[in-house]
């Protein structure tokens, strides 16, 4: 894999000298193909270009268009858009499924029939949502394990005298 992220878009010939030595040091090893993953605007042509220079080896481009096409925009993503792009996420996915019992030739309306699932399915979440932040879960409650320091300080006083034992204890 060949990774190449610079600030704001570069020359063709830059982006090419960076695949060019991805693809030699890569050599080294055999490879069957590389995957060339940028933040670059790459014309098809340009594109092109660069899967030529494996020669051999196979060159899969990851392109600014085809990261956000093909990887950024699907609704999971939204968490990485909002923290690394500044992109606000927006409302999350909301999956409905309809199922029809028995026989059905058509569904008349159906579009007000998925509004009002979606909606019933919001409620529902914003519902939880709501009941989560009234009554939250119980967490927990862990008890710090002692520092290294006072398991030494007990181990001393257990010979010194049984009384002295819970006094250094204590951290």
């Amino acid at each position: 894999m060949a990774v190449y992220f610079p600030r704001g878009q570069q020359t063709i010939t830059t982006i090419t000298s960076k695949l060019d030595s991805a693809i030699a040091a890569a050599e080294a090893r055999n490879p069957v193909g590389i995957a060339f993953v940028t933040n670059q605007e790459l014309r098809l042509a340009e594109r092109e270009e660069l899967r030529k220079l494996g020669g051999d080896v196979l060159i899969d481009i990851f392109h600014l268009e085809r990261i956000t096409t093909t990887i950024l925009d699907r609704p999971h993503m939204g968490q990485v858009r909002t923290q690394f792009l500044d992109i606000d996420a927006g409302p999350p996915a909301i999956s409905v499924t309809a199922e029809v019992i028995g026989s059905a030739s058509h569904l008349d309306d159906g579009d007000d029939l998925l509004e009002r699932m979606v909606r019933i399915k919001r409620n529902a979440l914003d519902k939880r949502a709501l009941d989560l932040r009234d009554n939250p879960p119980e967490r927990c409650q862990l008890r710090p394990l002692l520092p290294s320091r006072c398991t030494s300080r007990r181990r001393r006083s257990v010979s010194a005298s049984r009384h002295s034992i819970s006094a250094s204890a204590r951290c």
